[in-house]
């Protein structure tokens, strides 16, 4: 799980990864995962412990990625094969 030794860690975890997020609000509010992290990280035990492992990785002492991270780019790219996956296949209303 993602850990943070002091809140400059966080802050800088945050500011790698959390502020280019869609997850993470536009008035500077944090996402569920990075407020999960934040609340639970030290008393999670069992499933809970295993979920927070499972949403920020660690390699050694680096917390990796969120696997919620996504960045507009990567959301509007992907929204864009998808319609032209639909389109190509008949499946979108007008299309001939």
């Amino acid at each position: 799980m993602g850990y943070f030794a002091n809140s400059d860690e966080g802050d800088a975890y945050e500011a790698e990864w959390c502020s280019k997020c869609v997850h993470y609000g536009a008035d500077g509010t944090r996402c569920a995962v990075l407020g999960a992290h934040v609340l639970f990280a030290y008393g999670a035990k069992g499933e809970a412990e295993q979920i927070l492992n499972e949403l920020i990785p660690r390699q050694g002492i680096r917390n990796l990625k969120c696997r919620m991270f996504v960045t507009v780019e990567d959301l509007t790219r992907k929204r864009a094969e998808a319609k032209r996956k639909a389109r190509a296949a008949g499946n979108l209303p007008g299309v001939e």
